[in-house]
């Protein structure tokens, strides 16, 4: 077996510890270092992160992981760190929350196929301290999961704390809210003529599980729960693709972060039309 990837972390104190706990899940695969590492954390809920991946990239790391995205930073300026990283040889893996959950992921496809006769995908999200844009960002992940790029989005209300978005991709209609609650939540449903899928993602817990189910004629049945993080794959497949050499093209982790990050930032300009 290989010796563990060195990893160095630096951002909030809350995104460094939340990843030092998943990181010391998986021992055999990395060991968090002080120095400068094999692979570097980049806290991207602030705005000047893809100046520091960019750095990192030059600086001959062999792998970055991006977590915590929020729009802070601009489309253009993601891309243009993607290209960095492609240029210098290093694998970029995004954390993109919970639509990196093993439960969705095995489903997604299911989804995918159902979409084609698909009326509404629509999800709802309650929130504590999260930013706006990192909760518009996870659910965009989720429609992409889905759907693919939207035809069209647009706001529809948005306050401070508060918004609701509804678009089109094909012939499925979106819908996307959020609004302060209790504890953090994230809920998808799909609804067809014939099958109605829900994903329900509660809290940020570093085990807690997706809760997807399906409700057609026959009844309604939950499949299995996966107790793993999100953020545990993410850092799982950077592994892989650090230590398989038939990983094959370079991830579009950036550029799918980018044209989303484009929707959120139009999406969330309170002066934009």
């Amino acid at each position: 077996m290989t010796a563990p990837l060195t990893v160095a972390a630096a951002g909030e104190r809350h995104v460094v510890h939340q990843h030092h706990a998943v990181v010391s899940s998986i021992p055999d695969r990395f060991r968090p270092t002080l120095h400068a590492g094999d692979v570097t954390l980049v806290d991207a809920s602030v705005a000047g992160w893809v100046e520091k991946l960019e750095a990192a990239a030059r600086q001959g790391v062999r792998g970055v992981l991006v977590a915590a995205a929020g729009a802070g930073d601009g489309s253009d300026a993601v891309r243009a760190a993607g290209a960095v990283a492609r240029d210098a040889g290093v694998v970029v893996v995004v954390d993109r929350g919970r639509s990196a959950d093993r439960a969705w992921r095995d489903v997604a496809p299911s989804w995918r196929a159902d979409a084609a006769t698909a009326a509404l995908l629509d999800s709802t999200a309650s929130m504590t301290d999260e930013g706006l844009d990192r909760v518009l960002l996870e659910q965009l992940a989720l429609v992409r999961a889905v759907v693919g790029s939207p035809d069209h989005l647009g706001t529809g209300t948005l306050s401070a704390s508060a918004y609701q978005i509804s678009g089109t991709a094909g012939t499925v209609r979106i819908s996307l809210s959020a609004a302060p609650g209790p504890d953090p939540a994230l809920a998808v449903d799909l609804i067809g003529v014939e099958r109605r899928r829900r994903a329900r993602f509660d809290g940020l817990g570093l085990a807690a599980p997706a809760r997807i189910s399906e409700f057609d004629q026959a009844g309604a049945r939950t499949g299995p729960p996966h107790y793993e993080s999100p953020h545990r794959v993410a850092w799982l497949e950077l592994h892989a693709a650090l230590t398989d050499t038939d990983a094959g093209s370079p991830r579009p982790d950036l550029d799918d972060l980018a044209e989303d990050i484009a929707w959120a930032q139009h999406l969330l300009d309170a002066d934009g039309p």
